[in-house]
């Protein structure tokens, strides 16, 4: 009896897996039927058996048998397993005869609808890439998911950065740019006027209209999504003095090198924590020479940061430099170290 059921388990399994196998080449003939069958025929070819040698030559079709078994998910169970003596693993202690069945699939908590988190920036992005790299390396269906996603988060980036023409037709630029700043989650600040917070409630038509005359003076955009492309509702400020781009993911090069239009009014510009922000980009802002306090404090594309900072004050001497330390990354010469550094021996 126990041998007929083992015999029953073993084909009902795998009858079961070979049909919704069939069925799943069947929804999705291009990207698994067809594909497969071009492998097959190129390696295998017509007049030889496939066999376990070529599974090495086939990745594509051992990524579409292992998906149908993810994706059939007969029996979620593995095999039961005994503990043989008593075990620490990791915060957990197992007795020795401890029973253990290890699920081969959790539905709730991983698969296809928990990808979503892995291209969060706000989430636990190292962890959630590399669940997604592990799926990627074993499934083609998943290397298309994060594909889509990746791209998805691109266009809604682009989104947030589009032109407001609309407004700026009917209310002005000063309107259209503090419209867009607050969108993004970011602060504005109108001449005689106070601080206008992305959480408080949206301007109304009337208040439009009231703000259509009044310059915008100062922009807190730290930590929004800016690009090259969203700038546009920015450059429109003439007479912006202060701007903080604290944080700004986006924000590169190619960005600093179009603040040349604020030239005549920004004193005031924050660049710190930028991540895309190198050298070559601090030097565009030679054109701003009316800037009387630049903050860029903790770039990581800077290579010398203390070098830099040196640079930076030449090519502005108006203005108050923030950043690093002035001797940081800078080399000690042999000509500038003390007598007794020098003349004490070196320890083995």
């Amino acid at each position: 009896m126990d041998a007929f059921l083992t015999r029953m388990q073993q084909v009902e399994t795998t009858s079961t897996t070979l049909r919704y196998g069939l069925l799943v080449l069947l929804k999705y003939p291009p990207v698994t039927a067809e594909l497969t069958q071009q492998e097959i025929d190129r390696v295998v070819g017509p007049e030889r058996w496939p066999c376990q040698g070529y599974r090495a030559q086939t990745p594509h079709t051992d990524a579409v048998l292992h998906e149908i078994l993810r994706f059939a998910d007969i029996l979620p169970l593995g095999v039961p397993r005994a503990v043989t003596q008593d075990t620490q693993f990791s915060r957990y202690h197992m007795p020795k005869s401890l029973r253990l069945v290890a699920p081969v699939w959790n539905r709730g908590t991983s698969g296809i609808r928990g990808l979503s988190k892995a291209v969060d920036p706000e989430g636990s992005q190292r962890k959630g890439r590399t669940l997604l790299q592990f799926l990627t390396d074993h499934f083609y269906d998943v290397e298309a998911v994060r594909e889509y996603l990746l791209r998805k988060q691109v266009l809604k980036v682009q989104k947030k950065n589009r032109s407001f023409t609309y407004i700026e037709e009917r209310y002005g630029p000063y309107v259209a740019g503090a419209y867009f700043v607050l969108k993004q989650g970011g602060a504005v600040k109108f001449r005689d006027r106070e601080w206008m917070r992305a959480n408080e409630q949206g301007l109304s038509s009337l208040e439009f209209r009231k703000l259509q005359e009044v310059p915008v003076e100062a922009v807190d955009a730290s930590g929004c999504a800016i690009n090259y492309q969203g700038l546009d509702n920015l450059l429109a400020l003439k007479e912006l003095q202060s701007l903080s781009l604290q944080r700004c993911p986006h924000v590169d090069d190619w960005c600093l090198g179009r603040l040349y239009h604020l030239a005549d009014s920004l004193q005031e510009l924050s660049l710190a924590g930028c991540p895309r922000i190198s050298e070559r980009g601090l030097a565009c802002l030679h054109h701003l020479q009316n800037l009387r306090r630049l903050d860029i404090s903790d770039l990581p594309a800077v290579s010398n940061p203390g070098l830099t900072q040196i640079l930076v004050e030449e090519m502005l001497p108006h203005c108050e430099v923030l950043g690093a330390d002035w001797a940081q990354g800078l080399k000690v010469g042999p000509e500038e170290q003390s007598p007794d550094a020098a003349g004490s021996p070196i320890p083995a």
